[in-house]
């Protein structure tokens, strides 16, 4: 009997460490593979036909396309910003070039993601535009759509 128990142990042990740890990782997937979460989950629950479909893809790729653009040197603008953060002064000129160049480039893409966002949007039934509207507010409120 004692073998049993320290193998349901041992199993139950196993059991909660994977699961753990799946739980810790579930962030860490690569952007297209969130992204394709994201379109399964919105074509389900506001169940798209192949028009609305193809528009929910148009938005998600330029959306995508521009996040690229905009944390684009995300890692010289880190090190440029802690090396400000670091002087004796702070150099207030740099962070405001650094701030305005980001702004410029969230700017530029901003007309591409509203035009996007404008035609899925505009190709919803009026329930599945509740729908969608009733989901944000819950997201907004409680931080997660589930």
């Amino acid at each position: 009997m004692k073998p049993l128990k320290s193998l349901l142990l041992a199993a139950s042990i196993a059991a909660v460490a994977v699961t753990g740890l799946s739980a810790c990782g579930w962030r860490h997937h690569d952007e297209n593979a969130m992204a394709e979460r994201i379109s399964s989950r919105v074509t389900r629950k506001l169940d798209l036909d192949d028009s609305q479909q193809a528009n929910l893809d148009s938005l998600i790729a330029q959306v995508q396309t521009s996040r690229k653009i905009i944390s684009a040197d995300r890692e010289g603008n880190k090190t440029l910003l802690i090396t400000l953060l670091q002087a004796d002064t702070l150099d207030q000129q740099s962070l405001l070039e650094l701030i305005s160049g980001k702004t410029a480039a969230v700017d530029n893409q901003a007309p591409a993601v509203v035009e996007a966002l404008a035609a899925f949007t505009d190709s919803l039934s009026p329930q599945q535009r509740e729908k969608l509207l009733e989901r944000l507010q819950d997201k907004f409120d409680d931080r997660h759509w589930r």
